[in-house]
């Protein structure tokens, strides 16, 4: 690795960009003596069991970018590290791209299409909107479930065989895009996110979301968490829900249901807050930080 870095930089002034935590270890260690060569580690939130490497490699980090505002509090809370070498740039998508990659925008049939991407594990805790919903689909609503992972059975059969609710298993990223594309609502239940790109994706196509109490999915829409006495809360883009609260889920997708006329101006929050979310704004960001190494 290290000759690989050697001969890209060759004598110009490189920055060696490092995301998660193998890539950290291997990049700082491979560049050390390498004077034109700076390092910068992308972090995106929740590393456990990484203060030991962090203690080791932070001299040859010279810039810690953020995924999020979250991400950037969570390295002072738990990390400590020092404030002026930690900027947040959270991530963005290319909006026109993604739309123009699919043929079809909004759903418009007789039922409300339901929509959760994502690896069925754990940590995307898809298991309580499929319980959730396992006694609500009906031809009226439908949910479709998309990923593959360890949970996989125990999460299907959470569907207790309802037939409304399909699990497509893991698909291309163009099936993604039209499914989220078509869809009238997203379910985004994570125990923990950073700033997701399946959110920004699906803020795209300007879906309503039920998302889970967690700060990561809560900071685009800059929405407090709920209160001790909420079970869940309708909001200008969708819900916010209990995230481990299988009612919660399932009353959101209720009022969801019983509202229609507010899913428009659901749609127009997210809307607005997509086009803030830009990938241009947040390669900005990148570059300003970049610039700032070498000063």
């Amino acid at each position: 690795m290290r000759r690989l870095v050697k001969e890209i930089a060759g004598a110009e002034k490189t920055i060696c960009n490092l995301h998660l935590k193998l890539s950290v270890l291997m990049g700082g260690l491979s560049t050390i003596g390498l004077k034109n060569v700076k390092c910068v580690e992308t972090y995106h939130n929740t590393y456990h069991h990484y203060h030991l490497e962090y203690f080791l490699m932070r001299p040859r980090i010279k810039k810690y970018i953020t995924v999020s505002e979250t991400a950037k509090q969570e390295m002072f809370d738990r990390f400590h590290a020092p404030k002026d070498k930690v900027v947040a740039a959270p991530n963005g998508v290319d909006r026109e791209k993604l739309r123009s990659m699919v043929l079809k925008f909004g759903h418009g049939g007789e039922y409300v299409s339901v929509i959760s991407v994502g690896r069925l594990s754990y940590e995307k805790n898809l298991i309580i909107p499929v319980k959730a919903f396992s006694v609500l689909c009906n031809e009226n609503i439908r949910y479709t479930v998309i990923g593959d992972g360890p949970q996989r059975q125990e999460i299907e059969e959470s569907a207790r065989g309802n037939k409304f609710i399909r699990f497509l298993g893991a698909v291309s990223r163009q099936t993604v895009l039209d499914e989220l594309a078509t869809a009238d609502i997203i379910v985004m239940p994570s125990l923990w996110e950073g700033r997701s790109i399946l959110q920004l994706e699906a803020m795209a196509f300007d879906l309503p979301m039920i998302l889970s109490d967690v700060p990561g999915l809560r900071e685009p829409f800059c929405e407090e968490a709920l209160h001790e006495n909420e079970t869940w809360r309708r909001t200008s883009f969708g819900y916010l829900v209990r995230t481990n609260e299988i009612r919660s889920y399932r009353e959101a997708l209720l009022d969801f249901f019983n509202n229609k006329d507010i899913v428009e101006r659901m749609s127009r929050v997210v809307n607005a807050v997509s086009n803030d979310n830009s990938i241009s704004k947040m390669i900005r960001t990148y570059l300003t930080a970049y610039e700032d190494v070498f000063v």
